[in-house]
């Protein structure tokens, strides 16, 4: 399982989920401090969804090029993630939702947008 994953608020539409690669705090003087992170989405397009993902209600997500990664501030980020490597599929995750109440509430949430 990846342990190093979030649900962040991309646009105040939609939120996904990132692999976090680094965190840092940047400080301007006369301005004040900023704190970031270096994000990999994985909102890269996973295909048709298989039969019995849909029954079970599993969510599928896939990263993009870690070449695309982005800043994000550490302020959208919602909720910790854990995500599962789907063996049949190189490259997907399953969202793991059901180990923690509280991310089942998000999944519900971000299942709506």
């Amino acid at each position: 399982p990846r342990y190093d994953c979030a649900l962040i608020q991309l646009t105040p539409e939609r939120s996904v989920f990132v692999k976090l690669i680094l965190m840092f705090k940047c400080h301007l003087p006369d301005v004040g401090s900023f704190e970031f992170a270096l994000v990999q989405p994985y909102t890269a397009g996973t295909g048709i969804s298989r039969r019995i993902d849909h029954e079970l209600k599993f969510t599928c997500v896939k990263a993009v090029p870690r070449a695309n990664s982005i800043f994000v501030p550490l302020t959208s980020f919602i909720h910790g993630a854990v995500l599962f490597p789907d063996h049949e599929h190189q490259g997907k995750f399953i969202v793991v939702d059901h180990i923690d109440s509280d991310m089942f509430l998000h999944m519900k949430t971000w299942a709506r947008q």
